[in-house]
């Protein structure tokens, strides 16, 4: 009698890990994304805060981060400036965080975009 129940206990095993494996496999699927975004948006809001602190270094502007956005790929960051920033300062603050997004993710530019599971690209918007 004690043999028929080792039958039993390996079948409920193998149903158990099944249930996790899947479960692992959904959670995954929704974290990966979500993980990207979060290493790209940090990245970002970093390089954004350094081209910041260089450009009111060298200008004698007062520049502070306003705002970022992600939506469908184009980060939009929102800065303010006591003096416009010119297109020389706002080329600058979007290679930094072009570069610093390619360098957390592992990638290239290209064409003022960085691809990794989605494209991303910047504006920089002088808000005064």
């Amino acid at each position: 009698m004690p043999n028929d129940s080792r039958g039993q206990i390996s079948a409920e095993f193998v149903l158990m890990i099944g249930l996790i494996v899947v479960l692992v496999i959904a959670v995954a699927q929704y974290i990966g994304p979500n993980l990207e975004e979060n290493e790209v948006m940090s990245a970002a809001k970093i390089a954004c805060i350094n081209a910041s602190n260089d450009i009111a270094y060298t200008t004698g502007n007062v520049i502070r981060f306003n705002n970022m956005t992600l939506n469908n790929g184009t980060i939009t960051v929102s800065v303010y400036s006591k003096i416009a920033l010119n297109a020389t300062n706002i080329n600058y603050m979007q290679n930094k965080i072009l570069n610093n997004i390619a360098q957390t993710l592992g990638t290239n530019i290209a064409n003022n975009t960085v691809k990794g599971r989605y494209s991303y690209s910047v504006n920089v918007i002088n808000v005064t």
